[in-house]
C-alpha cells in the first residue's frame, strides 16, 4: 500500500522516524499541540532552556510538555482549594482554573475541553527532521473554533492529500504517491 501516513497527537517522532526510516516517513503528516520550539510564552522558553541543558536536545514529542502542563495544573489547583481530595481539585479545574501553562494559558470548558488550544501541522522533511508544515507562520488551529479547520484542509489540498473532513474528497484516494 502506498500512501500517506497522517497521525495526531505525537504518533509522529524520533522513534518513528527511526523505525519506518527517513525515505518512508517522508511526508509523513502529524497534528499536534505545538511543540515546545514553536513557542514563545515565557513559560515555553524556560522549559525548553532547562529541558534542552538536562537532555541535550528538544524533545521531539509534546509528551514532556502534557506532562509539566499537567503537572502544573495539579499543583495551581491543590494551591487554590488548599486540598488533595480529587472531586474538590476536578471541580477547581472544571470550573476555576485559569494558569500560564507551557503550551499557553490554561482553562477548560464546560465539554471539559482545553479552552483555547492550539493545534500546529507538522511533517517529516527528507532528511528525518519534524517540521512545520505550513512554512513560516504554519498553520495554526485554536480548539473550538470552527474557522480553525479550514486552514488544515487548505494544506491537505494544497499538498494534494485526501482529506476525509472535507466534502471535496469524499474518500477519495490521495494523489500523492
Amino acid at each position: 500500500v502506498d500512501a500517506l501516513f497522517v497521525g495526531g497527537n505525537a504518533a509522529i517522532n524520533d522513534e518513528f522516524i527511526e523505525i519506518a526510516g527517513r525515505e518512508i516517513a517522508a511526508g509523513s503528516l502529524i497534528t499536534q499541540e505545538p511543540l515546545p520550539t514553536d513557542l514563545d510564552y515565557p513559560e515555553s522558553i524556560q522549559f525548553l532552556n532547562e529541558y534542552v541543558a538536562r537532555h541535550g536536545a528538544p524533545p521531539s514529542t509534546p509528551w514532556p510538555v502534557y506532562a509539566a502542563d499537567a503537572l502544573n495544573v495539579i499543583v495551581a489547583a491543590i494551591e487554590a482549594t488548599g486540598s488533595t481530595d480529587s472531586t474538590v481539585l476536578a471541580n477547581y479545574i472544571r470550573n476555576e482554573l485559569n494558569i500560564n501553562g507551557i503550551t499557553g494559558p490554561i482553562s477548560f470548558e464546560p465539554s471539559g475541553d482545553r479552552a483555547g488550544a492550539i493545534y500546529k501541522a507538522y511533517v517529516v522533511d527528507e532528511n528525518g527532521r519534524i517540521v512545520d508544515a505550513g512554512g513560516v507562520g504554519g498553520f495554526v488551529v485554536h480548539a473550538g473554533d470552527s474557522t480553525g479547520v479550514r486552514p488544515l484542509r487548505a494544506l491537505f489540498h494544497q499538498r494534494r492529500w485526501a482529506c476525509f473532513s472535507c466534502s471535496r474528497s469524499k474518500l477519495r484516494r490521495s494523489s500523492r504517491r
